[in-house]
């Protein structure tokens, strides 16, 4: 037996506050303004075959400040005020393996950081790591096919853990040639029931997206980019008394579309800023979000 409800209507605070964090993997925020992995930037995926073992400290950031959100008609209404700050902080192995040639791999380890602020909610603290793996191959030299896999563990701090479990899946691919690349990726983010001592148990729905970069590079030190966003989440539903009952509104979708630039400040360190805004979407906060991210290989 199924019905249509609106838990936030009469539910408690830290009800509310369970269903802004449901989407929370790595601070992604798909019903209050966040693509998921949006954060990716250039060259995340232009990876090498037959190497030598090397690793990579990544840091990645963003800022979202919105007041105004997508209805469930498609329409941006005006809402209260919400800030999020989020920070990932990826550690990388890559390797190869003899009984795989042509083959690259990866380890990957991402602890988290995450903030919230509104006027109905104030939340801070570590968020919950990820884990991950990929393999890619280079049909060509130019080219790069692969796909990668995240787990996210519930031990991050209760105020802003997803007290689920997360199965992250992406195939992505990049292409090179002379100055103009190309990164993109295709996902989806499945979860286990959210349990939280006194709160119902909530099934969040299965979110689904994608993510492109088109980049030009004018010179030795920067590289311009502009880059689009998607992600379609759908409805999540919650146990009341041995009742399935559906959240209303909590499917949602949004397009974005940002721009900005990388920077080469050595052979071996990276640094990009840009900005992402919303042009459409359903049940979500309207993104207007700043993203930074550094790296370091060696």
């Amino acid at each position: 037996m199924k019905k249509n409800t609106n838990l936030l209507s009469g539910g408690t605070y830290s009800t509310a506050v369970g269903l802004i964090l449901i989407n929370l993997m790595a601070a992604q925020y798909a019903n209050a303004g966040y693509v998921p992995l949006a954060f990716i930037g250039l060259h995340d995926y232009d990876l090498p075959v037959n190497f030598e073992p090397f690793n990579a400290i990544v840091e990645y950031a963003y800022v979202q400040n919105t007041n105004e959100r997508f209805d469930s008609n498609g329409d941006k209404v005006d809402t209260s005020s919400l800030t999020e700050v989020a920070s990932f902080t990826k550690y990388a192995h890559f390797f190869t393996v003899d009984a795989l040639p042509d083959v690259g791999l990866g380890f990957e380890f991402v602890p988290t950081f995450v903030s919230v602020e509104g006027d109905e909610i104030r939340v801070s603290g570590i968020g919950d790591p990820l884990v991950g793996i990929a393999g890619w191959m280079k049909p060509n030299e130019n080219s790069t096919l692969g796909i990668q896999s995240y787990i996210s563990i519930p031990v991050g701090d209760n105020d802003v853990s997803a007290n689920n479990w997360g199965s992250f899946t992406q195939l992505f691919a990049a292409y090179k040639i002379d100055k103009i690349s190309l990164d993109a990726h295709l996902g989806a983010m499945f979860r286990t029931t959210t349990r939280v001592t006194g709160e119902p148990n909530i099934d969040a729905g299965n979110t689904y997206h994608a993510s492109v970069r088109v980049a030009y590079r004018v010179n030795d030190i920067f590289e311009p980019f502009i880059g689009a966003n998607y992600q379609n989440t759908k409805k999540s539903t919650y146990e009341n008394s041995g009742t399935t009952v559906d959240i209303l509104n909590s499917n949602s979708n949004e397009v974005t579309l940002g721009a900005g630039t990388m920077a080469y400040l050595s052979s071996n360190m990276h640094a990009s800023l840009w900005y992402d805004v919303g042009l459409d979407g359903e049940n979500t906060s309207v993104t207007n979000a700043i993203f930074a991210r550094f790296s370091y290989v060696w």
